[in-house]
């Protein structure tokens, strides 16, 4: 998002652990979103493409966020950079 900073000056550390958590939550819910409309469930972590792909209607703040936890579970969870670069 442009010259927004990162997740990690935009979530303080104390919550880090629960964004992180709350944003694979989030990423299942929505995987189950396209499990249940029998749509093809891709390999990513980017919350914003699954949830276009599920047709959910968001807002501009529930993107931003969906953007913000796509950065947290990427940086903070079980790899230390991202796999692979995405356009």
């Amino acid at each position: 998002m442009g010259s927004t900073p990162d997740h990690k000056e935009r979530i303080s550390s104390g919550i880090r652990i629960f964004a992180f958590n709350a944003g694979l939550s989030l990423e299942l819910i929505i995987k189950a979103r396209l499990a249940a409309i029998s749509a093809p469930i891709p390999f990513t972590h980017n919350l914003i493409k699954l949830a276009t792909k599920a047709t959910l209607t968001l807002t501009a703040e529930q993107m931003e966020t969906l953007q913000l936890l796509s950065e947290v579970i990427g940086w903070r969870g079980r790899y230390p950079t991202p796999r692979r670069a995405e356009a």
